[in-house]
């Protein structure tokens, strides 16, 4: 919401078991960190402003590619192979 342009949130909870910590600034998505209770192809769906700068785990980049019928230019839908318990950081920013 505009009366909150820098914050973060946590202990969302995303379908299929997943937990969600979101951080924004300036109204818009910096970072998401997903931590999967299941092992399996994750799909992260990013705002057409914005896109993916990387994702990574324990320090380590993870390697993602496009989803399905989908291309990062398209719609920003990423698929990436996570394990269980594991966090995952996905960093963001503007398309500019």
């Amino acid at each position: 919401p505009s009366a909150w342009p820098s914050g973060w949130l946590t202990g969302l909870r995303a379908r299929g078991g997943i937990g969600v910590d979101l951080k924004w600034e300036h109204g818009e998505g910096t970072l998401a960190v997903l931590t999967p209770d299941q092992p399996g192809e994750l799909t992260v769906r990013v705002p057409a402003h914005q896109r993916v700068l990387s994702i990574t785990s324990a320090g380590r980049p993870v390697k993602f590619t496009p989803a399905p019928q989908s291309t990062p230019n398209e719609n920003g839908a990423l698929r990436f192979t996570a394990e269980p318990h594991q966090k995952y950081e996905v960093s963001l920013a503007s398309r500019q």
